[in-house]
């Protein structure tokens, strides 16, 4: 299937919205246009053929001197134009008359390339010619090319727009729902959404922070992700467990903003392959060296799909994510377990009590992460009272159990001290 109709069958099975397919680069136009820049440098003679001799001739023979064939673009954003720069050696058998032997004003039609491309022969030295052509075909095709890539762009922005208006909402909507303080039904949805998010950032849909994996996922891969991640949550039916019915329609509309994501990347991939494969095939069939200008001159680098998926994952852990706080942000770095009762040391590093008790047993002043003195010093000034009532509002479960834990081993200390440690046998 040729690309223009497999960019658009794409877009259909992407259900991609129309009023994103209206921006999207218009390949079937810029091929027609394509065909003109190649008929008209067939009117004067420049053949792919013929380049290809220059270019030939360049790489065998003149390999220190400056390029035979250069193309390049003058003048601004608003107002370039590219230019053909051919230097010929006079002794190397390509006189100008045979480069142009085809230049006739008289032959150009006006329908298809309109008026006649400008060319200035000049000396370069005693020894070569310099010919500068400047195309009428090619500047229509890269400023059609260069507003619909700004056209893109203008699009991509309101994106991102749109999906950092609707992570706001949603994490205003997601803190309403699961306040603590509004009683138990918020403290169960709290603790599911926490279990949603630890399942979400383990997806690690868009973007992975993973070693093995490092980096911006293809589309394909994203998808593949958000579709694991959606498994996973009707497997453990997690919209079964909210008690608020308000929970339940924020979830969906996260799970819909994730497709919107989704649907964005392969809209923005297809539009980069669109443009790739545009200038490939400007270059096959011009044999001009087109691309790198290109990238240079509009400052194009094709990194939309990695850039964005950088900052909506961001946007989404650090503002909405964050809602509900997670219980990695409050370990003890010595027992991987909540910091309750949380001792802050003098370098602000903080650990639960027992860890620091049995530091201060084993006569370490060094804290395990900074390694300052700081240890000794403790007192009950250090405890954070106030993160204490924190952890036991936003993390009922796991404090209830980690005092359970402080109990049992409090316990077991004591009875090791009065020898009762050593099972007992009834006679």
């Amino acid at each position: 299937m040729k690309f223009a109709k497999l960019l658009q069958s794409s877009f259909q099975e992407q259900q991609i919205p129309e009023e994103w397919a209206e921006h999207a680069i218009q390949y079937k136009a810029l091929k027609k246009c394509l065909s003109q820049v190649v008929d008209e440098l067939k009117l004067i003679g420049l053949e792919k053929e013929t380049l290809g001799i220059l270019l030939k001739w360049q790489d065998q023979i003149n390999k220190n001197q400056s390029p035979a064939v250069s193309y390049t673009f003058e003048g601004d954003l608003q107002g370039f134009a590219p230019k053909i720069i051919l230097k010929v050696d006079k002794a190397s058998g390509l006189p100008v008359s045979a480069i142009l032997n085809n230049y006739k004003i008289e032959e150009l039609d006006e329908k298809t390339v309109g008026e006649p491309p400008e060319v200035i022969v000049s000396t370069d030295g005693p020894e070569y010619q310099r010919i500068e052509i400047k195309l009428k075909s090619d500047t229509r095709f890269f400023h059609m090319l260069r507003s619909e890539v700004a056209d893109l762009q203008r699009l991509q922005k309101t994106q991102v727009e749109h999906f950092h208006g609707s992570i706001s909402i949603l994490a205003q909507e997601l803190a309403s729902t699961t306040n603590p303080y509004d009683g138990r039904k918020s403290k169960l949805d709290m603790t599911v959404w926490r279990s949603v998010f630890e399942l979400y950032l383990e997806a690690s849909i868009f973007f992975s922070t993973h070693e093995r994996d490092l980096g911006t996922r293809t589309a394909e891969q994203a998808d593949a992700q958000l579709t694991w991640f959606k498994n996973k949550l009707n497997e453990q039916k997690y919209s079964d467990q909210f008690k608020r019915k308000k929970n339940l329609l924020i979830l969906k509309s996260f799970l819909d903003m994730n497709d919107q994501i989704l649907k964005c990347l392969y809209f923005q991939k297809l539009n980069e392959t669109a443009v790739r494969k545009i200038l490939k095939k400007f270059d096959k069939r011009t044999a001009l060296s087109s691309k790198d200008q290109f990238d240079d001159f509009f400052e194009y680098n094709g990194k939309y799909v990695e850039s964005v998926s950088r900052t909506i994952c961001f946007e989404i852990s650090n503002e909405l994510i964050r809602t509900i706080p997670q219980i990695d942000d409050y370990i003890c770095m010595i027992c991987s377990s909540i910091a309750y009762k949380p001792i802050k040391l003098a370098c602000q590093h903080l650990f639960c009590l027992r860890c620091l008790v049995k530091l201060r047993r084993m006569n370490e002043d060094k804290c395990p992460l900074c390694r300052q003195s700081v240890v000794k010093a403790a007192d009950a000034r250090n405890l954070d009272t106030d993160l204490m009532k924190y952890m036991k509002l936003y993390f009922p479960r796991e404090t209830k159990i980690k005092q359970r834990e402080n109990d049992d081993e409090i316990m077991k200390e004591k009875f090791q001290q009065n020898g009762l440690d050593k099972p007992c046998c009834i006679m």
